[in-house]
């Protein structure tokens, strides 16, 4: 799968061979499925603050910072920024939640990739 991806993104930008030193991978999402569990950490720890963010809602801030992602719910549900404080708050609650969940499971066709 991925070797066809390499020869096709050679062939698109005109290159025979790629020379590489090495490569550089982000883990979530990339290497582990890990956001299933992200996304049930969120939903948990804003629910703990009285704050609705469902499971399908969090995956459409993947990507986004922790405090991205709690200042966008903040304006939506309470029309304001959350304060430096509520943000670390907020995000350490979510990472005592996401830390509770099993290893994510390595992504389909890591091991053969690496």
């Amino acid at each position: 799968m991925y070797r066809q991806a390499i020869k096709h993104y050679l062939h698109t930008h005109g290159h025979q061979h790629i020379h590489l030193k090495s490569v550089l991978f982000d883990m979530d999402g990339v290497l582990f499925d890990s956001m299933p569990n992200h996304a049930n950490a969120w939903h948990k720890a804003m629910k703990a603050h009285n704050l609705d963010l469902s499971f399908e809602e969090a995956y459409l801030h993947e990507g986004r910072t922790g405090a991205d992602t709690i200042n966008i719910i903040y304006k939506r549900q309470l029309n304001r920024e959350a304060s430096p404080e509520e943000i670390e708050t907020m995000y350490h609650d979510k990472t005592v939640e996401f830390n509770k969940y099993p290893l994510a499971e390595r992504m389909p066709g890591t091991k053969d990739l690496l």
